[in-house]
């Protein structure tokens, strides 16, 4: 197994948190996240991101060290994650797409809309843009076929235009009318809650980009003001430095990484699957996904990934 897998490796989540519609598969509920972070503190040696570069470019060893990452910056990292990897003494990096703070994440508005409920829809039709064929979601009374649908639209809009995002929103909420607000957990950090995670000892603040759009899609001059001013409004904000970055949807071209590189940041993280090792890319980190899953099973998944203490 160390053979296959040497090094350390990098956890990715999304959300902590306990929610009833999650078609996204983006959070872990907090007793199995709280049970994660026991079998790491028991099993590995949990450290900072930003510590773990450090160690590889100074040439020491990185086997037995795991590093905790979060995408996006949910406002249920400060209300249920941070806590927890307090009590652990634990660090993790917080990525911050600067466009979301302080207003929806455009995917989330997504789910709100196909949330289940008395006043659901039973169809949507759909046009991604002027001039695109009409895409038709029926049978929406059913949970699989709304949770189908959200994954397909988000898939859709992944790499799309502000404005093909905004048009798309626009024509869910023509057909699909709601009072229900996006549940609390299911948004952003606002600007002084992520003052507040940034002024914690348990959080470091890393670059997401601004709009949350795929890099590798786009130019370079697009990329390069995507980077930059993530890290500069990052570091206007929380009066901290910024030195690491998360490619979002593991987006990135072949140019993308010197880019990262040549704006300053030590490492960058990409949704790859795998571990890092001395020889690893900083700015290629691959991470790993948990699943929500409690303890025994979690532990059974991280062994087949590194070597755990006592087993």
């Amino acid at each position: 197994r160390k053979l296959l897998f040497p090094g350390a490796v990098v956890l990715g989540y999304h959300r902590v948190a306990d929610t009833q519609w999650d078609p996204l598969g983006l959070a872990v509920s907090i007793r199995d996240f709280s049970e994660q972070l026991d079998v790491l503190a028991s099993k590995l040696t949990i450290i900072s991101l930003p510590e773990l570069v450090r160690r590889q470019h100074a040439g020491r060893n990185v086997d037995g060290l795991v590093a905790i990452t979060f995408d996006d910056g949910y406002r249920d990292y400060l209300q249920n994650a941070l806590p927890l990897l307090s009590r652990v003494d634990a660090q993790a990096t917080v990525f911050i797409a600067t466009g979301s703070t302080d207003r929806a994440f455009w995917w989330e508005q997504v789910v709100q809309v196909l949330t289940p409920g008395e006043d659901a829809v039973e169809s949507l039709r759909v046009r991604f843009g002027p001039g695109s064929q009409e895409i038709l979601y029926r049978g929406l009374s059913l949970a699989a076929n709304r949770r189908q649908a959200v994954c397909d639209l988000c898939h859709r809009l992944r790499d799309a235009d502000k404005v093909t995002i905004a048009d798309v929103l626009a024509q869910l909420r023509r057909q699909a009318p709601s009072s229900r607000c996006p549940e609390s957990g299911g948004m952003p950090l606002a600007s002084g809650e992520l003052k507040r995670v940034a002024a914690s000892d348990a959080a470091d603040i890393g670059a997401h980009t601004v709009d949350h759009g795929c890099l590798g899609v786009l130019d370079h001059e697009t990329q390069r003001y995507q980077i930059e001013k993530s890290r500069d409004d990052l570091q206007e904000l929380t009066g901290r430095s910024v030195v690491s970055f998360s490619y979002p949807n593991g987006s990135l071209s072949r140019v993308t990484p010197k880019l990262v590189a040549d704006c300053g940041f030590q490492q960058a993280c990409t949704s790859e699957e795998g571990s890092f090792d001395r020889r690893g890319d900083p700015f290629r980190i691959p991470r790993l996904w948990p699943p929500g899953i409690p303890a025994a099973e979690f532990e059974q998944w991280l062994s087949r990934w590194t070597e755990l203490k006592g087993v």
